[in-house]
């Protein structure tokens, strides 16, 4: 597969894995802003190799559920996926529903302010 410049600041990408975090950025809404890998978006063995590089590349990375979703793997858009998802004209917006937050035991006499994104976990 020929690689030609799709990624950010002219960086190389094959089309396929373009592709791939495309559907993966336009998925995100459906996620609230961290899809599950292989949901709605279908996904090949050659993919999670795509998958790898769009990770080693900075643009995303990946979590696992909890719980009865242990087995699910999430993708986490980082600051530069997202930069790069909205030069594409896709904008993501992440609620972190699918992570397991440590919060902060109410019952401790501190002031913690606590994100409502994270506070939906409760």
């Amino acid at each position: 597969m020929a690689k030609s410049k799709l990624g950010l600041n002219g960086e190389q990408m094959t089309k396929e894995t373009f592709d791939l975090f495309m559907a993966y950025a336009k998925d995100a809404g459906n996620w609230s802003g961290t899809p599950l890998v292989g949901g709605n978006v279908k996904t090949t063995p050659a993919d999670l190799g795509r998958i790898s590089h769009l990770k080693k590349s900075g643009y995303i990375t990946t979590f696992g559920g909890t719980g009865s979703d242990k087995n699910a793997k999430y993708i986490d858009f980082t600051e530069k996926g997202k930069k790069f998802a909205a030069t594409n004209g896709i904008i993501i917006v992440e609620f972190n529903v699918h992570r397991n937050y440590d919060l902060p035991d109410p019952t401790v006499a501190e002031s913690v302010s606590v994100p409502v994104a994270e506070r939906v976990q409760q």
